[in-house]
């Protein structure tokens, strides 16, 4: 099961809310050991989020590989590590 939240954060608020956010990220449900991610999209500017790593990157797909990596040894599956725009999410879950 995939779930998606999406939020809107002001640009001078947001690295007050990955400080949160990163903060109050578990690394397991129940007995199941599991690590998450969140992303943050600014015009063309990416911000991959880890429990406890943080990666900039950009809208290009080619950029993104210090965070697809990272994201792999941490056991995340390839196929949720796709880092979607906000209307690539909407397409693709939504529609």
């Amino acid at each position: 099961m995939i779930t998606i939240y999406e939020i809107q954060v002001n640009e001078e608020k947001i690295n007050t809310v990955i400080n949160c956010l990163q903060k109050n990220m578990v690394d397991q449900i129940g007995f199941v050991k599991q690590e998450f991610y969140f992303h943050f999209y600014c015009e063309n500017e990416l911000i991959v989020v880890y429990r406890n790593k943080i990666f900039h990157a950009t809208a290009d797909k080619s950029t993104w590989e210090p965070a697809y990596n990272y994201g792999k040894s941490l056991g995340i599956k390839e196929k949720q590590l796709d880092f979607l725009t906000p209307s690539e999410n909407k397409e693709r879950y939504f529609s």
